[in-house]
């Protein structure tokens, strides 16, 4: 699947946002924020070991390092600009990493396994519609995290061979270090 295609699933998915004014029930929503989320990001590990052959492994680790360097983005963004979530009950709203990871990890399996695209993008729909549901974001750190998400994959993907993930230790803290070549 190519960026344009993603960049149009995830603005039809914004779309259903608007007109679906959050209308799961709240046990619903409870399921997409848990049972969902982590199926849709376990899943979303391993089903290029499942359907993509002799490709599956390498597949598998590029999600692994999207969803690596998704997480860590992300906890970057929240620690630079702390917003309090519609509930109160932190300042980690923004961005939303449950948008993030799973739209991260839906863009590339859409990408390898376009006919599977639907069920990708419309999972991630449901994981980050859940967690407006659940006033645990506001509709601009679902956006973001979503946009954020599916840009850190198409990023990976446009390299030739992946990332090279390290972690990075000094005396003034801990990072990871992510390197390229494209």
């Amino acid at each position: 699947m190519n960026f344009r295609a993603g960049l149009f699933l995830l603005l039809s998915s914004v779309a259903a946002f608007a007109s679906a004014q959050y209308h799961l029930s709240n046990s619903q929503a409870e399921w997409w924020s848990n049972q969902g989320y982590a199926g849709t990001v376990g899943f979303g590990l391993i089903a290029p070991l499942l359907f993509d052959k002799e490709d599956g492994k390498t597949h598998a680790l590029r999600v692994a390092e999207v969803s690596i360097g998704t997480a860590g983005l992300t906890y970057a963004l929240k620690r630079a600009f702390p917003e309090t979530r519609p509930d109160d009950s932190d300042r980690e709203s923004f961005p939303s990493g449950t948008a993030a990871l799973t739209f991260a990890v839906a863009h590339m399996n859409a990408h390898w396994r376009p006919k599977q695209a639907l069920l990708w993008y419309g999972a991630a729909t449901f994981c980050s519609l859940s967690r407006l549901q659940l006033q645990k974001h506001h509709e601009k750190d679902v956006l973001v995290g979503a946009a954020l998400g599916v840009a850190v994959a198409e990023l990976n993907l446009r390299s030739t061979h992946g990332w090279v993930l390290a972690p990075l230790v000094s005396e003034n803290g801990t990072g990871l270090l992510l390197s390229s070549k494209f």
